[in-house]
């Protein structure tokens, strides 16, 4: 059971439809949500405050991205998720990867690993088909990873694969179990 959800990217589409006012997700104690997009940001916290403001707290991360957040201040490569360490059981990054380089996809893992518990999970989903012959290939507003590269981004950040879903609404989607450190 997860009691403290991460979710990257809160996007146009999150959530597609509105709660039922009794929402109550008693397996969930807090959840977290950030976005470059602050629009997204203060959009949830507007849906999501006024049921449950204690519980659901979403955060905008100021990072400068080509496409949603120009002026943002530092690159992707320099974000710092909102958690303190160790803070969250489960980060879901579904159509996050499929917009980053690889500095800032390594960024995102290294930072996926600091906030996660001991042995946390993380599920991320990625497109998988790069230039023939190329571990990576794309623009900010789409990427697509070699599988093993991608694989390798993750175990390069103290992460374990657990399972490799394949395509999941048109992205290769990953489970993932950060090793636990000695």
């Amino acid at each position: 059971m997860h009691r403290r959800v991460l979710i990257e990217g809160v996007d146009d589409d999150f959530p597609r439809a509105p709660p039922p006012r009794d929402l109550a997700m008693p397996h969930v104690a807090r959840y977290s949500g950030f976005d470059v997009f602050a629009p997204y940001v203060d959009r949830c916290n507007r849906f999501f405050g006024e049921l449950h403001r204690r519980r659901f707290a979403f955060h905008h991360l100021d990072v400068r991205t080509e496409r949603y957040n120009p002026n943002g201040a530092p690159g992707c490569a320099d974000a710092r998720f909102p958690p303190a360490d160790g803070d969250v059981d489960l980060v879901s990054a579904a159509s996050l990867f499929t917009h980053l380089y690889p500095d800032g996809a390594r960024a995102y893992a290294r930072e996926m690993a600091r906030v996660l518990d001991g042995t946390g999970f993380a599920a991320v989903s990625f497109h998988d088909r790069p230039e023939t012959g190329r571990p990576f290939s794309g623009t900010e507003h789409r990427t697509d990873y070699d599988a093993d590269a991608f694989q390798r981004i993750f175990a390069d950040a103290g992460f374990g694969l657990v399972e490799d879903a394949g395509d999941v609404c048109g992205q290769r989607t990953l489970l993932l179990r950060k090793r636990a450190t000695t």
